[in-house]
């Protein structure tokens, strides 16, 4: 079909009036009228759009009468490639079809609009009610299929519920530089899956820039979409272990709809589990390569996303979306919708205490008879809900064990993390000896609770500086070890084994030798004293972290 014309088109909206004898010919004027403004609009709909790249075009689709109902109008936009473009930008000026009640179930009952992409197995959502602001489309392939259908024609406040008017262009791949990148740093989304719309697999991330994308980004994105991403590495060193980590240091690139938004809001945070319930809108991550792989999180809303860390070298996301939807995106300006998270790979070494070898057991034993001193941290990856870590250190019969730790933080309490409230989202408690609830041969038993809840990267920067000493500890000793937790607690030089030395919750903080983070390759601190330690009375020592955050 030939490009089409925009003064053309605005000709063809207008309708053709015929005049006749005022008074015999009224009905037949009436009838004639009416049947060619139905031709009118009917000539905006059911027709193929084409054009040259650098030009924006606009198009109405006026509201039917009454007796035209049910209305459908079939609008297809294609890009023929070279100078016609290869993807399609939409930017809706104006937009009411019918209204919207709800966003998942018969969210659009009187009218709605769909986009149907050239694509297998594409989503079929719908938009309807009214919308303004920065609702913009960029489509995923070279043509895209829209449908306008509207059942009932009814009035809302000064106005009718339809009102359609839009502009639309056609972009070189090369143009599209939010999505994939410019010719010096190069935005790799992953290979598409064959036989599906939007799922990917993302290998080799050590090499090159990989990007986690909604589909359609950085515009609207589908209705009743699910799209899996999977992210694996296979070249492994032989002395070392791999993890992956996702994250978005710019806020402005992740914003998944998490309730109706009728302003813009200055204020957007991150959102996690059942508070991503009201849209229904939310990304999943699993640690591993399957659906039955432990959950790290599922997140929603908007703001900056701290790093999630994947176990080993596989990891799977998800994107879920509702059927239903109002396609409002506040202005001016300040975030994009949909989201991108950059991948990257991280290497430690394979015999560090820095990754936990098995599902489910978060369980390090250091024995003296392997090193005398040292320095812990906690995991450097993501820990699923409800996660008990216990480090058991043991000496020999004459030895005692000083740790002292030098920094604690707790994701739970940061507030530009996730938006998540308990009263105590992450404890750490100290035994003089072995923790009575921790089954140091199997399985931890302590901090069961079940419910939802996250962990972020870790639990902070957790380097745990340790050593047994074979006579009674001097108030200079160097040793210091460095973890996380809270709670002003006393020495007891005489504890029994098993006793609790301290337990730390929330905002509490443990004994602390915090000087000794001044230290460097130029610069010694003095010894941490026993009062910003903890020590034992035996040869044993026990460090239990319970994380269960809860919604």
């Amino acid at each position: 079909m030939s490009l089409p014309n925009p003064a053309e088109q605005q000709n063809n909206k207008s309708g053709r009036k015929q005049s006749g004898p005022a008074r015999a010919r009224r009905d037949a004027e009436k009838q004639h009228n009416a049947a060619g403004a139905g031709r009118a609009l009917m000539l905006s709909c059911n027709r193929t759009y084409m054009g040259d790249v650098g030009r924006t075009y606009e198009l109405e689709v006026r509201r039917p009468r009454e007796d035209h109902l049910p209305f459908v109008c079939h609008l297809n936009f294609t890009a023929l490639g070279g100078d016609y473009g290869d993807i399609i930008q939409l930017t809706f000026d104006t937009f009411t079809v019918g209204k919207f009640v709800s966003f998942t179930t018969d969210g659009c009952p009187d009218g709605h609009m769909t986009i149907v992409e050239r694509s297998p197995s594409p989503p079929t959502g719908q938009w309807c009610g009214s919308a303004w602001g920065y609702t913009v489309y960029f489509s995923e392939s070279n043509s895209i299929n829209m449908t306008l259908r509207l059942d009932k024609l009814s009035q809302q406040g000064v106005g009718y519920n339809f009102d359609f008017k839009l502009a639309y262009k056609f972009l070189k791949r090369s143009e599209a530089r939010l999505r994939y990148g410019n010719t010096t740093v190069g935005a790799w989304r992953g290979e598409r899956v064959p036989g599906t719309y939007c799922d990917r697999l993302l290998s080799d991330c050590d090499l090159r820039a990989c990007r986690i994308q909604s589909p359609n980004f950085p515009g609207v994105y589908p209705r009743n979409a699910t799209c899996t991403y999977r992210i694996e590495h296979t070249k492994i060193p032989a002395d070392k272990h791999v993890m992956l980590a996702v994250r978005q240091t710019n806020s402005h690139k992740i914003h998944i709809k998490d309730q109706i938004v009728k302003y813009d809001r200055s204020q957007r945070v991150l959102k996690i589990w059942d508070q991503c319930n009201v849209v229904q809108d939310y990304l999943t991550v699993w640690d591993g390569a399957a659906h039955d792989s432990p959950v790290l999180v599922r997140l929603c809303g908007g703001d900056a996303v701290p790093d999630i860390v994947s176990r080993g070298p596989n990891m799977l996301l998800e994107f879920h979306t509702s059927p239903y939807d109002n396609p409002f995106h506040p202005v001016p300006l300040s975030y994009l919708p949909g989201f991108e998270l950059e991948v990257q790979v991280l290497y430690v070494d394979k015999n560090s205490h820095s990754y936990v070898r098995e599902h489910g057991r978060c369980r390090f034993v250091l024995r003296s008879s392997d090193r005398t001193s040292g320095v812990l941290r906690n995991p450097r990856h993501s820990l699923p809900p409800n996660t008990s870590c216990v480090y058991y250190f043991q000496g020999r019969p004459n030895e005692i064990v000083w740790v002292s730790f030098v920094k604690y933080h707790s994701a739970g309490t940061d507030p530009a993390g996730f938006d998540q409230q308990k009263d105590c989202s992450s404890q750490l408690t100290i035994w003089d000896g072995a923790a009575p609830d921790a089954d140091l041969d199997g399985r931890v038993r302590y901090g069961s609770a079940a419910g939802a809840g996250t962990t972020r990267t870790a639990l902070g920067s957790h380097p745990l500086r340790y050593r047994w000493s074979r006579s009674k500890p001097i108030k200079n000793c160097r040793a210091r070890m460095r973890t996380y937790s809270m709670f002003e607690q006393l020495e007891r030089p005489g504890s029994e084994q098993g006793s609790v030395l301290g337990s730390f919750c929330r905002e509490e903080s443990p004994r602390l030798c915090d000087h000794a983070l001044l230290s460097n390759a130029t610069r010694a601190t003095r010894p941490c004293a026993p009062s910003e330690s903890y020590i034992t009375s035996g040869p044993s020592l026990t460090i239990l972290q319970v994380k269960y955050d809860q919604v």
